[in-house]
């Protein structure tokens, strides 16, 4: 696997889920909900470090974070910063 970065050929990449797979994980997980399945390779994108913050992901989760949440300098969201020892 390499990142899907445009013409980027790194091999060391990230699994980024993108955001769109929760809008259809919280109406399942519903009692209510009908049973359905979702294909959840739809759903990911592949990155390297360098580039998953260029797309709005975290480096270290792989969770996409809205324009409104600044990652840290280093490319990292705020729960994946405070787990690195320092």
């Amino acid at each position: 696997m390499t990142c899907q970065h445009p013409n980027c050929q790194r091999t060391l990449v990230i699994d980024c889920i993108k955001p769109e797979l929760f809008s259809l994980i919280k109406p399942a997980a519903s009692p209510t909900a009908e049973k359905t399945t979702i294909d959840f390779n739809r759903f990911i994108e592949y990155f390297c470090p360098i580039h998953c913050e260029v797309h709005g992901y975290c480096w270290g989760c792989g969770f996409h974070f809205s324009p409104t949440i600044i990652l840290q300098p280093d490319g990292l969201c705020q729960d994946c910063r405070q787990k690195l020892p320092i």
